[in-house]
């Protein structure tokens, strides 16, 4: 019986070695593959989450192009407002219309700062406040450009200042006002 144990023992650890080989190999590799399919599995479930969302958003598109053609119409058929979807897109038109007219008058500005925005009716008045020179018979047609100007500008706290001294020069007069305009207000 004793030779039949130590015969049988080699064949155990035969046996045992390939065991704990596959088992290694089981452990070592097969479960990190394994466990690599469940990460990609959520990976797939997230980017189908997010997919139906994407396509949730598609959807909504031509919707959202019909609103945006019905506000255009509505903008276009008030001529009298600055056009631009924020009151800083709208006051930047502003600001280059009224640089135009007071240097196509002979004028040079000083200085510019914007005016907050403020809501007024169902509209937003939009504003600078500018200190610019201009030649004194330049101011007239000045004000007549501001007043036949589309879209609408208002001209409103003005404070000017003539030279108290005779000049050989054309005489400039310093002025600083606030001018401003209406565009409509956006969805709030």
């Amino acid at each position: 019986m004793i030779g039949h144990g130590r015969r049988l023992l080699p064949r155990i650890i035969a046996l045992a070695i390939p065991l704990a080989i596959v088992a290694a190999l089981g452990f070592g590799v097969a479960r990190p593959l394994l466990g690599g399919f469940e990460g990609d599995a959520q990976d797939l479930d997230r980017s189908r989450h997010l997919l139906d969302g994407y396509q949730r958003i598609a959807a909504e598109r031509p919707a959202l192009e019909q609103r945006l053609a019905l506000l255009q119409q509505e903008e276009a058929a008030s001529p009298g407002l600055w056009p631009g979807t924020t009151p800083a897109l709208a006051t930047t038109g502003l600001q280059g219309e009224v640089r135009r007219l007071i240097e196509a008058a002979g004028g040079q500005i000083r200085a510019v700062q914007e005016l907050t925005p403020s809501a007024e009716g169902g509209f937003e008045r939009i504003g600078l406040r500018c200190d610019l020179s201009l030649p004194m018979m330049a101011l007239p047609g000045l004000v007549q450009a501001f007043d036949a100007h589309s879209p609408y500008l208002f001209l409103d706290k003005i404070d000017l200042h003539a030279p108290e001294a005779p000049t050989k020069s054309v005489p400039l007069l310093a002025i600083r006002w606030e001018v401003s305009g209406y565009r409509a207000r956006g969805p709030t």
